[in-house]
């Protein structure tokens, strides 16, 4: 990806690369995941995030009831909401990436309707082949904000539609 060997080119790395895997097609999509994975990654990080990925992904489509039929349906889009940089040096940084998420299916027989949840990663860089890589993902809850009292949920075909609407916005890479 070429990003620049500095704390901010480590820190847009880590919320590119965690955007990158907060992508429906991730989760739907074994290849693309696979890809995404083999480029973000250290060579030695690869084989372990990859099997858990895989895992997770699995998980999560089944909760949701989410089949290969049916993938089209869901819902999932993610926005980074902050960085903090516990650590730097030259070949190494430590990024944490607060972020929201909005995932499910909007249909009326869904396991899962679209709601919206915040996490924060925390993405440990290598400085690898030119590049920064991830060699470590944790991944938290919250920081976790109140829902506005004046706001009602979307309905199911609200929801449908405005997912058809409004395209996700690619990753910056």
């Amino acid at each position: 990806m070429g990003y620049p060997h500095t704390k901010a080119g480590a820190t847009a790395a880590a919320v590119n690369y965690q955007m990158a895997r907060s992508a429906p097609g991730y989760f739907t999509d074994e290849a693309l995941r696979h890809q995404v994975l083999k480029t973000v990654m250290t060579s030695s990080a690869l084989p372990n995030q990859q099997a858990q990925d895989d895992q997770a992904s699995k998980g999560l489509l089944a909760s949701l009831g989410v089949t290969q039929k049916t993938a089209s349906d869901m819902v999932m889009r993610a926005a980074s909401l902050g960085t903090s940089v516990p650590s730097y040096a030259d070949d190494t940084a430590t990024v944490r990436v607060w972020m929201s998420e909005v995932v499910g299916v909007p249909t009326e027989q869904s396991k899962m309707p679209v709601a919206g949840t915040w996490s924060t990663y925390t993405l440990v860089l290598q400085w690898q082949d030119g590049d920064w890589k991830v060699a470590t993902i944790d991944q938290d809850a919250g920081p976790t904000p109140l829902v506005a009292a004046d706001q009602a949920p979307t309905s199911t075909s609200d929801m449908r539609l405005a997912d058809k609407e409004f395209g996700a916005p690619r990753y910056a890479g």
